[in-house]
């Protein structure tokens, strides 16, 4: 098989080679194997004669890569990793169904060439500074290009990015929408002419007065 492969244009260009195939046994069963060779002679013509090299067996380091990826497939956050160029190494179905591709056809490719919009938005910034400090990072960020609210966890690492990330926008949406009626309320009571107050039913503590307190009855609640 080394013979084989000692005219590809790999070998020829730098005088070595790196691969990994699946194999198939004389009796039908299959492993996967990782061969690394190189030229140790050459004819005049520069064309590999004679090689070195060595072939593994990896099929029990590919038995536990598909079951990661089987595993990242079944839970409910959408997870990609990226390597240190920023190309996808990895993104399971929920990834997929969120970013609107299929996960196979992102491998390989760069995060910011497949989707350019996000160059220079918050979680570009987040993604370049967990790599250059190594911490993790949580945050919760609005995705223009997506309009949804992401919670996101980025683990980096020498060689790259972790990243899950899930959709939070219906409870982002209600915390906006009570936000904006407590701001409303409060501009309504703040600037009504007369004295509102909160209180405590069981208590009997008041929790809130109006500012125009103090100019109703001439002294603060306080006094």
């Amino acid at each position: 098989d080394i013979a084989e492969h000692a005219g590809s244009s790999l070998l020829a260009e730098t005088g070595r080679y790196d691969y990994t195939l699946r194999l198939r046994h004389a009796d039908g069963s299959y492993c996967w194997a990782h061969t690394t060779a190189r030229a140790i002679e050459r004819d005049d013509a520069g064309k590999a004669t004679r090689l070195v090299g060595v072939r593994i067996d990896i099929s029990a380091q590919k038995r536990a890569e598909l079951e990661l990826a089987e595993m990242l497939d079944r839970v409910s956050d959408a997870y990609v990793a990226l390597d240190k160029n920023w190309c996808y190494t990895f993104a399971n179905a929920r990834a997929g169904a969120i970013l609107g591709r299929d996960p196979a056809t992102l491998i390989g490719k760069h995060i910011w060439t497949e989707f350019p919009q996000g160059r220079d938005q918050t979680l570009h910034r987040l993604y370049e500074k967990a790599m250059a400090t190594q911490a993790y990072i949580s945050a919760e960020e609005y995705d223009p290009p997506l309009t949804r609210w992401f919670e996101n966890h980025i683990y980096p690492s020498p060689d790259g990015l972790s990243i899950y990330f899930r959709d939070i926008t219906p409870r982002k949406l209600s915390e906006l929408a009570v936000r904006d009626s407590e701001e409303k309320l409060r501009q309504l009571t703040e600037n009504m002419h007369e004295v509102f107050w909160l209180m405590d039913a069981q208590t009997r503590r008041i929790e809130y007065v109006s500012p125009n307190h103090a100019s109703v009855f001439g002294h603060s609640c306080e006094q």
